[in-house]
């Protein structure tokens, strides 16, 4: 979020907030699942963990979930822990700047 951030400071006109609970959930699993179709389901899961981990990194009460998530090996059952675990996960951090 930060080089939209900064980009829309330097054309002087406020910022976006960062995506929080369901916006930031809906964006995960859209990025997610668009991984898991280019990828294939395994190696997608894979390359997806980095990913999941910089999301659930900028929420409040993410560490949990990131350690939850992670560690799953069913595609399926990251998706559910995503839907299951950010609707209500607070700001993301550094939102308010």
């Amino acid at each position: 979020w930060a080089p939209g951030r900064i980009a829309a400071t330097l054309r002087g006109v406020t910022p976006q907030p960062a995506p929080d609970g369901a916006a930031l959930r809906d964006l995960m699993l859209d990025h997610y699942e668009a991984m898991l179709v280019f990828y294939g389901a395994d190696l997608g899961l894979r390359v997806a963990r980095k990913h999941l981990g910089w999301y659930l990194d900028g929420v409040a009460a993410g560490a949990a979930l990131r350690e939850r998530v992670l560690r799953l090996g069913d595609p399926r059952a990251v998706a559910r822990e995503i839907a299951a675990g950010v609707t209500d996960c607070g700001p993301a951090l550094g939102a308010a700047a």
